[in-house]
């Protein structure tokens, strides 16, 4: 088998003002790196593209439920919490009891991230199987005709896991982690010195055989279905999504990401891919229908050559920290800055209210820009302050330092080829805010010292900036309610669509 060499340059395309730039897929990548192991960003982006090696820290406790005694063939699956792993094997129950095995990692242990809900076999025509099924056969619909993934159920389930074992073993990985409702993982040999079994207890709900709450008779037209396992329907569901609430956006504790070895299928490089992704969200992205056998196979032996060199090879840049301060600095200042452009152009006020109004948009756009700004010249405009060289800095600019200061010391001597796209990527997103948040500053900067009053014009194009900015970053925290729930007298809730429906 012909597989490509890793020794190509990446270069995305640089960002357009307003619109995303035809196969730029940085912001695809940065909220791929951001949303790792954790659950709500998985659940917008759905779809997953990245792979991206995980250690499991020794002593990490693992969970196998099961409806007979035995000990589980291999493979199998664990829960990485108990609810999960209690809830796995009631998918399809039985009426059996339910035997909860423990099991304790003795070493760390080498595992691979899927992300998006790459766990969740459904029927609905979606992308969520994607980046398995094309990591296992190499392949997607262009080269089998096959329409998508085998979706179903728990025969096919298995097929995945003994291909992707069987891939694992010489490979020395121990197992895969992948999100249904919360992260499970595919333990590939249960036979392994790397896990210890410390608990196999029967934990069967004591004193309950049925669940019918309403004690209706079950030949009524109204009554419920009887379901073997009572504890499951009325407690084990709600401890399963308390469990997923736990970790919205913190990541699972004992699991250590290794970014440095992340391969994506939003490589620039799978041009296969570029043109069915264009004018698309990232929760509407596909990787199946359209991606080339050279481009899948390239993929594949890509995450072969990370895991052979070894998961901490790289520079040791904190780079899942590094995506989560980037978003905590501005997602907050991004929704504050939108929801006061939004009132000024949706209504009228006063000059006296467009005034305060513009104080407040220079303090919202100053405060985040500051660091990078020298204001020693007393009569610079605002363009001058942000977008022109300083004297004492006179080959860089503010938006130049402002784009590139948490990375511009990385050398590429030390980064591996999965860093260096991590670090293109990181520096467009930032490079983008800052050229969005930039401009609204010094044209209102501007502003504020002429004698000119802002006309509706201007707040309708920083409106538009702004606006154009959500959609590109596309950031989970940016998903939420916007109005408050009714009153007492007309109660309501507002909810938000979950598992990609």
């Amino acid at each position: 088998m012909l597989f490509l060499p890793f020794c190509f340059a990446f270069r995305q395309l640089p960002f357009k003002t307003g619109e995303q730039a035809d196969g730029d897929t940085s912001s695809f990548i940065f909220n791929s790196l951001f949303g790792l192991l954790k659950q709500w960003p998985n659940t917008l982006h759905p779809t997953g593209h990245s792979i991206v090696p995980v250690s499991i820290a020794p002593q990490t406790l693992l969970y196998h439920a099961r409806t007979d005694a035995q000990l589980p063939s291999s493979p199998d699956w664990f829960g990485l919490s108990p609810e999960v792993g209690f809830s796995l094997p009631q998918m399809a129950p039985s009426g059996n009891p339910t035997y909860m095995l423990t099991y304790r990692a003795n070493r760390p242990l080498r595992a691979l991230v899927f992300d998006g809900l790459s766990a969740f076999p459904t029927k609905l025509n979606v992308g969520w199987l994607d980046n398995v099924a094309t990591f296992i056969y190499g392949a997607g619909q262009r080269d089998t005709g096959n329409d998508r993934p085998a979706w179903g159920g728990l025969v096919e389930e298995y097929e995945r896991a003994e291909m992707l074992c069987r891939w694992a073993k010489a490979k020395d990985v121990d197992g895969f982690i992948r999100m249904n409702y919360g992260f499970e993982v595919i333990w590939c040999d249960f036979n392994s010195s790397a896990i210890e079994l410390v608990n196999h207890l029967n934990v069967t709900p004591p004193h309950h055989t049925t669940f019918n709450p309403l004690h209706l008779d079950p030949g009524t037209p109204d009554a419920p279905p009887i379901l073997p396992f009572p504890f499951f329907s009325l407690s084990s569901f709600h401890e399963w999504a308390r469990i997923y609430t736990t970790y919205n956006m913190a990541a699972l504790p004992f699991l250590t990401l290794h970014p440095a070895g992340m391969v994506t299928f939003y490589n620039p490089r799978l041009s296969s891919l570029t043109e069915s992704r264009l004018g698309l969200r990232m929760a509407q992205h596909r990787i199946w229908p359209t991606i080339s056998k050279k481009d899948a196979l390239s993929v594949r032996s890509e995450v072969e050559d990370v895991v052979q060199r070894g998961y901490r090879v790289g520079s040791g840049t904190d780079w899942i920290s590094l995506a989560r301060l980037i978003v905590e600095n501005w997602a907050h200042r991004t929704a504050h800055l939108r929801h006061v452009l939004s009132d000024l152009v949706s209504s009228h006020h006063s000059a006296i209210d467009i005034m305060r109004a513009l104080e407040e948009i220079q303090l919202l756009t100053y405060s985040p820009l500051m660091p990078y700004m020298d204001t020693t010249s007393t009569n610079a405009t605002g363009q001058d302050l942000f977008f022109s060289a300083a004297s004492l800095y006179p080959h860089e600019s503010g938006l130049g330092r402002c784009g590139s200061q948490y990375t511009k010391g990385l050398s590429s001597d030390t980064m591996t080829v999965q860093e260096k796209l991590l670090k293109e990527s990181i520096e467009t997103v930032q490079g983008r805010i800052c050229l969005d948040f930039g401009t609204i500053f010094a044209q209102s900067y501007d502003f504020s010292h002429s004698d000119t009053t802002p006309v509706g014009e201007a707040f309708r194009a920083w409106f538009k900036r702004i606006t154009d900015l959500s959609k590109y970053l596309d950031w989970p925290t940016d998903i939420r309610c916007q109005e408050v729930c009714g009153s007492d007298a007309s109660p309501s809730h507002c909810l938000l669509p979950m598992f990609g429906f």
